[in-house]
């Protein structure tokens, strides 16, 4: 009856469903996951004009370095003018059970542009996450000028860091190579920030 070929097309639909989620997870256990590659950030930071005056008095009886006390520096963004992104992907399906799945490997490669806009000398810290964009990173490094620049990774994210002397742009290179399953991302900006001068070529 029609009914009992409802059931028993609901009943296929759903155990494939299940086949589908199970194999797909143990898949990205051996091969990675889904990646995402996030935007990288840069922050400069500002100190709390109090903390810059010690030897006055700001409440009586409590000089202000102690009434600053914990007063943490802040943290002011730079703006990202300019992001290329250039990505090689090489699709190669792969068979878990039954079924197929495609998989890659990622050939990641991103130039940035930063502005510095303040006429300040100062440190700038730099970010960029990989806690979603894969499991593994071969190859990964971070230049500037074509020489390469010294980076800490912990907690899924790259760290580095440069001097300014004053306002001025900073260009970086960004490259590593990865692999994932059925889909790569890339993140822009979070909320309605504005995105400047991008661009992503894949092939």
């Amino acid at each position: 009856c029609a009914f009992c070929w409802m059931i028993l097309g609901t009943s296929l639909s759903v155990r494939t469903q299940e086949s589908w989620s199970s194999n797909s997870y143990e898949l990205e256990g051996l091969w990675g996951p889904e990646a995402v590659q996030q935007f990288p950030t840069a922050t400069r930071s500002v100190p709390h004009p109090s903390s810059q005056l010690s030897g006055f008095e700001a409440i009586p009886g409590l000089p202000v370095a102690a009434a600053a006390e914990g007063n943490q520096p802040t943290l002011e963004p730079l703006r990202l003018v300019e992001t290329g992104v250039s990505v090689e992907l090489d699709l190669e399906h792969r068979q878990k059970g039954l079924q197929w799945f495609p998989a890659y490997e990622l050939s990641f490669r991103g130039e940035y542009e930063w502005l510095h806009e303040s006429p300040d000398r100062g440190t700038v810290n730099f970010e960029f996450p990989l806690a979603q964009a894969g499991d593994s990173f071969d190859g990964f490094s971070v230049t500037r000028n074509g020489e390469p620049v010294r980076v800490e990774t912990r907690d899924g994210v790259a760290r580095w860091t440069a001097e300014v002397d004053g306002a001025e742009s900073l260009r970086f290179q960004v490259a590593y190579r990865t692999r994932g399953v059925t889909s790569w991302t890339y993140q822009l900006m979070m909320g309605t920030s504005e995105v400047e001068n991008f661009r992503l070529a894949m092939r």
